[in-house]
């Protein structure tokens, strides 16, 4: 038995050096950060059904990564090189926007997780586009929102946009431009889900 563990250690040491699992690891990853929270230690209560669940929201195949989407032409797009997201855009988006609405409006806002345990009003939507235009030489987010209440209420769409000029195409620099574009579209956002 001991030497079947030996046998398969060592293949295992063997194919370490000729297997690669990825690229290389940026030195950093990068985030999203609202720039309104909520108050630590705030408290709240919310009536039955007045609560709001952000749902991530549904995006194309090129979103589906944590790489950053480059736009380098109307039909072309490629990632940026040596830049990675902590997730990927949908997830950090959502909970940019529940942050943002929570703050800003003081509606209850709960974890898409915690939906069950007090349904209420679902904001749910597609993000087209979390990219940098180098055309533009600016970052573009366009978000089509769809929000339900409930109680028999029509559904409410809109699409928001946002854009933020950016100094350089450095990871870094991109990142910045995006989450200033991310935080922007999120109080229009709030203030539209607070009508």
């Amino acid at each position: 038995m001991k030497r079947g563990l030996i046998l398969i250690a060592a293949s295992g040491l063997a194919l370490g050096g000729c297997v690669s699992f990825g690229g290389k690891v940026p030195e950093s990853l990068l985030t999203l950060s609202a720039d309104m929270e909520r108050p630590v230690g705030s408290d709240g209560t919310a009536a039955k059904g007045a609560t709001l669940v952000v749902v991530p929201p549904a995006t194309p195949q090129m979103l589906v990564t944590d790489r950053v989407v480059v736009r380098t032409s109307d039909t072309a797009i490629a990632y940026l090189a040596d830049a990675r997201w902590s997730d990927v855009p949908a997830r950090l988006f959502s909970d940019l926007l529940s942050e943002v609405i929570a703050a800003r409006t003081g509606r209850s806002v709960l974890d898409r997780r915690q939906f069950g345990l007090a349904p209420g009003a679902r904001l749910t939507g597609r993000l087209n586009a979390f990219e940098l235009n180098t055309s533009k030489h600016s970052v573009v987010i366009s978000y089509d929102a769809a929000l339900t209440q409930g109680d028999g209420q029509p559904m409410r769409t809109r699409r928001f946009e946002a854009e933020s000029p950016t100094a350089s195409e450095k990871p870094e620099a991109v990142a910045r431009a995006l989450n200033e574009a991310a935080n922007r579209l999120a109080v229009e956002v709030a203030d539209w889900v607070g009508k």
